[in-house]
């Protein structure tokens, strides 16, 4: 049987530059819609009302738009 370390594996499918070309503001993109899911998955399985998890998941993604515009505004074109 081969060993294939992690990096081999990352490296060859170029997972790897994928990864590394993520920055914060791009997480923080993705957490508005990741919290809507998690929302909706928390009332299903929990069997809260769908409101109360879409204001929580509201109130997550708003935390993450106040960060990335007003707490840590970005300081330049560094992505562009």
């Amino acid at each position: 049987m081969m060993d294939r370390d992690i990096n081999d594996i990352l490296g060859r499918h170029g997972f790897g530059r994928v990864f590394a070309s993520i920055g914060r503001y791009d997480l923080l993109l993705a957490v508005i819609p990741l919290a809507f899911a998690v929302g909706v998955a928390a009332a299903e399985a929990l069997g809260i009302p769908l409101r109360t998890a879409l204001v929580g998941a509201s109130l997550v993604g708003l935390l993450a738009l106040v960060d990335g515009l007003f707490i840590r505004p970005p300081s330049g074109l560094s992505g562009a």
